[in-house]
């Protein structure tokens, strides 16, 4: 069965009016799978990653030979099409499959920078790659590695939906608000809206009993291993001001205090830093909500997570 997507504003769009279909000179469309479904798949020609077709593949479709009918988000796709509805994303249906298939050497974070390029985590493997150009990259940032007649490019790998993080593993990362009512030096309770959870933690958690936190963990069978711990006390509202990169890599956030202008804070991310952006969509006068990973000072903040408000 083929796993390809359907996006519902292709329906929508079939049934309005306002989608006028034209003849264009287009004979090949080539661009990023972004989204997958069931009949259809959203792809993105532009530079910045967001959809703007949208290619039907039906039982008419072909193949060329040795391409595979598996559609993944972040695959390369060279398509045959003929006509094209003038709708946002555009539309159109795929005549013959050229190309498909998962265009870089590996995606991962990046942990370090060296001498020569990047150091890239993927899964638990922290692999050097040698690239020509990395100025432009931070520490923590999800990128893929490009290999064209043995030269690799770095590269932003665009997140298109931060709704459920991942570990570098792989594993789902789950999320719960509460008050810690108990912990030890191996576990923490907390009294959640439906009720008490124990989590098994593998490291010391300042906090003390009665904090407000939000946990981020993973599920391994039926324990519940605490990720992080974010103290909602401790968690700042600020108005990004600038953003630079340090000599090691990491990205500094200017920030106003939302509610005292006159304070001002630096950020600091790390490759810890749980983020919900893609780091290039981060600008100037953005909301942002930092939580410090440490007590936080008159000037700076090594932060634990940042959450860019919507």
């Amino acid at each position: 069965m083929r796993k390809i997507l359907l996006i519902l504003t292709l329906t929508m769009c079939l049934i309005m009016t306002g989608c006028g279909s034209t003849d264009t000179n287009y004979t090949k469309l080539e661009g990023i799978v972004t989204q997958v479904h069931e009949t259809g798949i959203a792809i993105s020609t532009r530079e910045d990653g967001e959809t703007d077709y949208v290619v039907t593949i039906d039982e008419k479709t072909k193949f060329a030979e040795g391409v595979s009918d598996e559609f993944l988000v972040g695959n390369k796709v060279i398509f045959e099409i003929d006509v094209v509805l003038e709708s946002y994303p555009m539309q159109t249906t795929a005549k013959k499959v050229l190309y498909n298939d998962d265009p870089y050497k590996t995606i991962g974070e990046i942990v370090g920078f060296t001498n020569r390029g990047v150091m890239i985590l993927t899964g638990d493997t922290a692999e050097e790659f040698e690239v020509q150009e990395f100025e432009d990259f931070y520490l923590g940032q999800t990128v893929g590695i490009i290999e064209n007649e043995n030269v690799y490019e770095l590269v932003e790998y665009k997140i298109n939906n931060f709704d459920t993080r991942f570990t570098t593993m792989g594993q789902p990362i789950l999320e719960v608000s509460g008050k810690i009512k108990d912990k030890s030096e191996n576990s923490v309770s907390i009294t959640a809206e439906n009720g008490d959870i124990d989590f098994k933690t593998n490291k010391a958690f300042t906090i003390e009993k009665g904090a407000v936190v939000t946990v981020d963990y993973v599920e391994e069978g039926e324990e519940k291993t605490i990720l992080e711990i974010y103290d909602e006390s401790e968690k700042q509202g600020l108005t990004v001001k600038d953003i630079t990169r340090t000599n090691d890599g990491s990205m500094v956030i200017l920030g106003e205090n939302m509610d005292t202008a006159s304070e001002m804070y630096k950020v600091y991310v790390t490759h810890e830093t749980a983020v919900n952006f893609n780091y290039s969509d981060l600008a100037i006068a953005d909301t942002i909500t930092v939580y410090p990973a440490s007590e936080a000072d008159s000037a700076q903040i090594t932060a634990s997570k940042i959450i860019r408000e919507k």
